[in-house]
């Protein structure tokens, strides 16, 4: 572990691939900010939109836009208890910051259907996935093993059930990662751990929040292979070993022998 000077990036990758199984497409935006002040409801990346039945079945996709809302789709994808799938990537400042997945950008929309009693809030969830940078999680598995590569996607497959209109807060404490194959290559990585706290959605629109900071401390795994000369002087000291351990042994099980064939011999043993 070490502070990687050379390692600063203006911008940080985030993949998501999460399902809202009860608030339509046209009601989700993805709101980011960061420590410096900085918010954006334009999003830089790709990042696309599935419209899910009740039933989790994919009805249709679109590309990620803030547009305007056909209120009486809106209103039909409510009644019919539609859901949304988000995937793709998109980038953030490489400061502390915060991204959320809400419904709050469009609250003339939220209040109409309120006046109607069409709007049924729930804020049930499934992260399937979410990680940071050129992830490549076979490539980090096959390599450096599950236990290691988990590090890098450990909100997979988080489902969050509730009937009730919830904020959803995740605090991700993001550690730089690099992974170096045999093969001298390079896959700059980020790890992550995470806290989990939700909270009854009183005067604010559910909501999944995604807080992150940055560790400094950049953790580096190498893979590296011996020479033939360290190999043999290994194999030597294994052979070094089992032939002492042995010939211990043998001098245990001698020395008990002829103990017990001398006091045999002066008719000592029971």
């Amino acid at each position: 572990m070490y502070v990687d000077v050379n390692r600063g990036a203006d911008k940080l990758k985030v993949n998501i691939d999460i399902e809202i199984d009860h608030i339509p497409c046209d009601l989700l935006a993805i709101l980011t900010a960061d420590a410096l002040g900085e918010k954006s409801i334009d999003i830089n990346g790709e990042v696309t939109k599935s419209r899910m039945d009740k039933f989790g079945k994919i009805l249709d996709e679109q590309k990620y836009e803030i547009k305007d809302v056909d209120y009486n789709k809106v209103k039909i994808e409510m009644t019919n208890d539609e859901g949304c799938k988000l995937k793709g990537f998109f980038y953030v400042d490489a400061v502390p910051g915060t991204f959320q997945i809400t419904s709050g950008y469009y609250g003339t929309i939220i209040q109409r259907l309120a006046n109607e009693r069409v709007l049924k809030f729930n804020s049930q969830h499934k992260i399937k996935q979410i990680s940071f940078g050129e992830f490549n999680r076979n490539e980090i598995w096959s390599n450096f093993g599950r236990n290691i590569a988990k590090l890098s996607y450990l909100l997979n497959n988080i489902k969050k059930n509730d009937n009730h209109a919830k904020i959803h807060q995740y605090y991700l404490k993001i550690v730089p990662t690099k992974f170096l194959t045999y093969s001298s290559k390079e896959i700059n990585n980020y790890q992550y751990t995470y806290n989990y706290f939700a909270e009854h959605a009183m005067h604010e629109m559910p909501a999944l929040y995604f807080r992150y900071d940055l560790s400094p401390i950049t953790v580096e795994y190498k893979q590296y292979k011996e020479t033939f000369l360290n190999f043999f002087i290994n194999i030597c000291a294994i052979i070094g070993g089992v032939f002492t351990i042995t010939g211990i042994l043998d001098a245990i099980i001698h020395k008990s022998v002829m103990i017990l064939l001398r006091k045999a011999e002066m008719n000592k043993i029971a």
